[in-house]
């Protein structure tokens, strides 16, 4: 089940999810942006999240990890739907790190494109690789304006 967080609480459980899952400090991950999540609870459990932030213009970042097999592709389009249909983005994106290619691989089969390269995002020597959708190219929302 797609849950929308709806209080600061809900909100700082699932950027904690994230953050713990890719490695990174809550504060690194979101900071003093603002941001929505949407978790994917089962029994009780999250068994994982989506954050969006640095919405600006059209686009926007997000950030997300899960169990194996954590979304069904039902769930998918819901999660896709909640940026380009319901906030009217033109552009998702998201930067992974260049090791991390279990992410990458993920990314590629959702549709996403490399953008390019952030150099030394993560740290010395650490790239990050930016990947991005269109609303367009979203095989998951076909069909919803």
């Amino acid at each position: 089940m797609i849950v929308p967080a709806q209080n600061a609480e809900e909100l700082r459980t699932l950027v904690q999810y994230v953050a713990d899952r890719i490695g990174e400090t809550r504060q690194d991950l979101v900071g003093d942006l603002h941001h929505a999540a949407i978790g994917v609870i089962r029994d009780d459990r999250i068994l994982g999240a989506i954050i969006f932030m640095n919405y600006w213009r059209q686009s926007c970042e997000f950030h997300l990890a899960g169990s194996p097999g954590w979304l069904t592709r039902g769930e998918i389009a819901q999660l896709f739907a909640y940026p380009f249909v319901s906030w009217g983005c033109l552009r998702l994106w998201c930067m992974i790190r260049r090791n991390n290619k279990p992410a990458r691989r993920g990314a590629e089969r959702l549709g996403f494109k490399v953008l390019g390269v952030a150099e030394c995002e993560f740290g010395l020597g650490k790239d990050g690789i930016i990947y991005s959708m269109t609303k367009a190219q979203c095989k998951w929302i076909k069909g919803h304006g």
